[in-house]
């Protein structure tokens, strides 16, 4: 199903959090608890449930689900910390795979690893075209100077700033716009008419 270079974003996925039901007391140590546990939209509206029965004892434990499709178990299992205590993981009912976050598509059926989905997932942040990254990264550049020129027009230096700091920024945005020049001929330049090469 990856076509055209298409992944699903990590975002649009439901999270199993453990820390966030430890938190809340689905999850304890050496303790069986049992109920129902919901995803709501930022509106308060209810997007997801399940029934969970969880069982934990000294350092291994499981969680159970029930949705409308079925019952699955996802194991449950720790590691000792340095200074006293464990710290738990969730494992992937895919994979195996230990984390402390597992994602659910409506398509899996199952919470899993993020790594179990095929194509594997997106971050927002790495949708972002190179070229929208360099100009992003001018910009924080003339929001820390607090410059309100646009990136067509040279950086202005701050009066309170040092002119050994300005020329840091000053050679950084430079460089960054050799960067987005060479990113815009690489994606626009094989539009442009060869009478306007000339």
């Amino acid at each position: 199903m990856s076509f055209s270079g298409w992944h699903p974003h990590i975002e649009s996925a439901l999270v199993l959090s453990l820390p966030k039901m430890q938190a809340q007391g689905v999850i304890a140590p050496d303790s069986e608890r049992a109920g129902t546990y919901a995803w709501r939209d930022s509106y308060g509206d209810e997007l997801y449930r399940v029934q969970y029965h969880s069982r934990v004892h000294d350092a291994w434990g499981s969680l159970d689900l029930t949705d409308d499709a079925g019952t699955y178990k996802i194991m449950l299992g720790s590691t000792p910390l340095h200074f006293g205590g464990r710290r738990w993981w969730m494992h992937c009912p895919f994979t195996s795979k230990r984390a402390l976050k597992l994602y659910h598509y409506e398509c899996l059926g199952k919470f899993c690893h993020r790594t179990a989905i095929r194509p594997l997932p997106t971050y927002a942040s790495q949708r972002v075209s190179g070229l929208d990254r360099i100009m992003e990264r001018r910009w924080a550049i003339r929001r820390r100077l607090k410059d309100e020129g646009d990136l067509f027009t040279p950086l202005q230096k701050p009066k309170w700033m040092r002119w050994h700091t300005f020329e840091h920024y000053q050679t950084k945005d430079e460089y960054l716009g050799a960067l987005e020049d060479a990113a815009v001929v690489q994606r626009w330049g094989r539009f442009v008419p060869d009478w306007l090469n000339n």
